[in-house]
């Protein structure tokens, strides 16, 4: 495979990873919203499960920023094999 056509599919990649860490950030302020309504209507177990979803969406998309770190890098190194 062509040089140019691996930093093309890394970019693409890195595109893919950017999509999906916008997709986890609204479903994180989504359970944050749930959490506190449900505090306000005094359901704390429901709010209390809509926290552990929010704290696991919180760790995907840190796994996500690595993910892309790792990208962004590769493709900046990259950059240079053309």
């Amino acid at each position: 495979m062509p040089a140019s056509s691996a930093i093309l599919d890394m970019k693409l990649q890195r595109d893919k990873i950017k999509q999906y860490r916008k997709r986890i950030q609204a479903v994180l302020n989504r359970e944050h919203e749930i959490a506190i309504e449900c505090l306000r209507k005094g359901d704390k177990s429901r709010a209390k499960l809509a926290l552990r979803r929010k704290k696991y969406q919180e760790q995907l998309l840190e796994k996500a920023d690595k993910q892309l770190e790792a990208l962004e890098e590769l493709v900046r190194h990259g950059d240079y094999w053309i």
